[in-house]
C-alpha cells in the first residue's frame, strides 16, 4: 500500500466528488482525496451531530446515568460496530477472512471513533 492509499479513493471522473464507484469499471475511475468526497461531507458531520443529539436526549432522560463522557464514547463505539458489520456484509468472503482486512479496518475505525467522540464533546 502506497502513501497515496492513505488519503485517496477512487471516483467517477465525471463526478469526482463521489467515491461510490460500485457501478463503474476500474479503468473508468480517477483518484481523489477522501476528504473531498461527498461521502465524507455527509458522514462525519451527520454522525457527529447524531451522537451529540443522542447524548443530550439521554441526559434529559437520566442525567446521573448518561451525563458522563462515557456515553458519547459508547455511542461512537456502537457506530464503529455497525460500520464494521455493514462493511463485512458487503465484502467478499476472501476479503472478510483476511487478517489484513480486519487489522486495517479496525485501526482506521478506531481512529474515526476517537474523532467522532472528540467532535461530539466539542459540539455539546
Amino acid at each position: 500500500m502506497g502513501a497515496s492509499a492513505l488519503v485517496l479513493t477512487s471516483a467517477d471522473p465525471n463526478n469526482p466528488t463521489n467515491s461510490n464507484t460500485v457501478q463503474g469499471r476500474h479503468g473508468d475511475q480517477t483518484m481523489i482525496s477522501n476528504f473531498l468526497t461527498i461521502q465524507s461531507l455527509a458522514n462525519f458531520p451527520a454522525i457527529t451531530g447524531a451522537i451529540a443529539v443522542a447524548w443530550k436526549a439521554l441526559q434529559a432522560l437520566d442525567e446521573s446515568t448518561f451525563g458522563s463522557r462515557l456515553t458519547p464514547l459508547l455511542l461512537a463505539a456502537a457506530w464503529l460496530l455497525v460500520s464494521l458489520v455493514l462493511s463485512a456484509r458487503e465484502a467478499d468472503r476472501a476479503t472478510v477472512r483476511s487478517a489484513w482486512y480486519w487489522s486495517g479496518t479496525i485501526f482506521v475505525g478506531m481512529l474515526n471513533m476517537a474523532v467522532l467522540f472528540a467532535a461530539s464533546l466539542g459540539i455539546s
